[in-house]
């Protein structure tokens, strides 16, 4: 089996030097309705560059919904192009069989992004909204509202998308935050 070369943040680095701009897509994962928005950014700035949504029916058998998640999500980065993949660690504490199905809608995702190189990393929700909103218990209306001022944007031009986008794009946001983290450490090592 060919090994699949993933992005590495060294190569994400030399673009940003270069002025060019890095797509992150983001996902809120699950197994009905899957959030995903893709940001184009720069290690200071981001803006939305296109998101939408997946949703499978639940009447559908188990392999054919995890077959169309794969699909969709497919057909979405290879028309959408992004360089880096951030999804959502799932945490439940109740009704076992949907967190099962919605693990196998994880896998199915996390193996697509690794097909297409997109170096595909978790962030546990209260770990997004720490970052986006600056409270691990921050509801849903205060994320979308963190989201667009991160964005440029207002609350209310954020607030006629489904929850499950502006979670996807908190994801993107915190994986951008993590990608300056690690621009600092890298920074550091060439001046040494």
């Amino acid at each position: 089996m060919n090994k699949i070369e993933q992005i590495s943040y060294e190569k994400v680095f030399e673009l940003w030097d270069k002025g060019e701009s890095v797509k992150i897509l983001g996902i809120d994962t699950g197994i009905a309705n899957i959030g995903w928005g893709i940001i184009e950014a720069t290690p200071s700035k981001a803006k939305i560059d296109s998101l939408g949504m997946i949703t499978t029916n639940s009447e559908q058998n188990l392999a054919e919904r995890l077959y169309e998640i794969g699909c969709e999500l497919e057909e979405v980065i290879l028309t959408k192009n992004p360089l880096l993949m951030a999804y959502e660690e799932l945490f439940f504490n109740k009704r076992f069989p949907n967190m099962m199905k919605t693990n196998l809608a994880v896998g199915v995702m996390i193996q697509v992004g690794w097909k297409y190189g997109l170096q595909p990393k978790k962030f546990r929700p209260q770990d997004a909204k720490y970052f986006i909103a600056e409270s691990h218990n921050a509801s849903k209306e205060e994320v979308a509202s963190a989201v667009a001022m991160h964005l440029g944007m207002l609350p209310k031009q954020l607030s006629k998308y489904p929850d499950h986008v502006t979670d996807a794009l908190a994801h993107s946001l915190c994986y951008l935050g993590f990608l300056n983290q690690e621009r600092l450490k890298y920074k550091g090592k060439l001046l040494k």
